[in-house]
């Protein structure tokens, strides 16, 4: 809904229905202009002190007399390369260089096997595709599943929304008990 202009200025306290002005009961406020002939609108709030602050703000910026801030990255903008980054940045800080060394090799094989470019665009799928590599590469169910998790914590730390179903993670052979096994027969048999 446009709001109300007196002496040039909105008043975010009245707003035009059907060109009449009535009194605002509060929502939330917009600033709407254009831009390459597109329209465009950014969310102020919805108190209308902030947003009688922001139309000078942007009034300004329109004009080219103040400098805007820059917009922050998020989620939906950012790339799988930058988060993979940001999260071997945050690895090598707070873990030893080995565990950098692994995740930087299992973030490197995720990369290998994703086409994707954005963050948001990841879903299950691409971790099944993950999955389906590490068997045709012939890895052992317990490295691919580490490669896995490694790629989960990266994505989802940048904002990625993957969620898996129940039975989607493959079993990995326990190993320790058929070698439990071979110990004890051969003990047993060297005992005969």
């Amino acid at each position: 809904m446009p709001v109300v202009r007196k002496n040039g200025k909105p008043d975010p306290r009245l707003i035009l229905i059907n060109g009449e002005p009535t009194s605002s009961k509060g929502g939330h406020f917009y600033l709407a202009w254009r831009e390459d002939g597109k329209l465009k609108r950014k969310a102020v709030g919805s108190s209308p002190r902030g947003a009688l602050d922001a139309w000078p703000l942007k009034l300004g910026i329109l004009a080219g007399d103040v400098e805007p801030e820059p917009e922050p990255e998020t989620a939906e903008s950012k790339t799988i390369d930058a988060a993979i980054a940001e999260y071997l940045r945050d690895v090598k800080a707070t873990k030893s260089a080995a565990t950098y060394k692994a995740y930087k090799h299992d973030l490197t094989w995720f990369r290998e096997h994703c086409g994707k470019y954005l963050v948001p665009r990841l879903d299950r799928s691409d971790v099944m595709i993950l999955f389906a590599a590490g068997r045709e590469e012939g890895l052992n169910q317990k490295t691919t599943n580490k490669r896995v998790v490694v790629m989960l914590q990266a994505m989802r730390g940048a904002g990625a929304d993957l969620k898996l179903r129940k039975g989607d993670w493959p079993k990995a052979p326990d190993a320790t008990s058929s070698s439990i096994r071979r110990w004890i027969c051969r003990r047993c048999a060297a005992q005969l």
